[in-house]
């Protein structure tokens, strides 16, 4: 097992992506690269399986299955992208109103990232599919 950390530049705004990968050299062997990972900026640390819930928004259910439910306040937020954990955009849909869903049958079970974005800013949030 390898562990590292990184400092990150401050001021970065959430949902910045920042991919690490790592090469390991053994003797006179050529280099055996790592997995890439992609840490998102503020995103939560682990997915609790309930809403989502901050002052602007909520995603239900979570872990969801078929589709998942964004509800918003006052169209704080006009898009929201699903993302893998290596940073790769899967799903993009408009926000319509106060209450979309998202149909995520497509992808395969794991961890994702959903990226709102809109006149506040952005927001990543974590979620699982089942």
């Amino acid at each position: 097992m390898v562990s590292f950390s990184i400092k990150t530049k401050t001021g970065l705004p959430y949902g910045t992506l920042i991919p690490n990968g790592a090469g390991v050299y053994f003797d006179a062997n050529a280099v055996v690269m790592t997995n890439t990972v992609t840490n998102i900026i503020g995103t939560p640390a682990a997915v609790k399986n309930e809403p989502l819930t901050a002052n602007d928004v909520t995603i239900y259910p979570n872990p969801a299955n078929n589709l998942v439910n964004i509800k918003t306040t006052n169209g704080a937020y006009s898009s929201a992208s699903i993302i893998n954990t290596l940073g790769q955009l899967l799903l993009e849909q408009t926000l319509q109103a106060t209450d979309t869903s998202i149909d995520i049958q497509s992808l395969a079970p794991g961890i994702y990232y959903i990226l709102l974005k809109g006149a506040t800013g952005l927001k990543a949030e974590k979620m699982q599919k089942l």
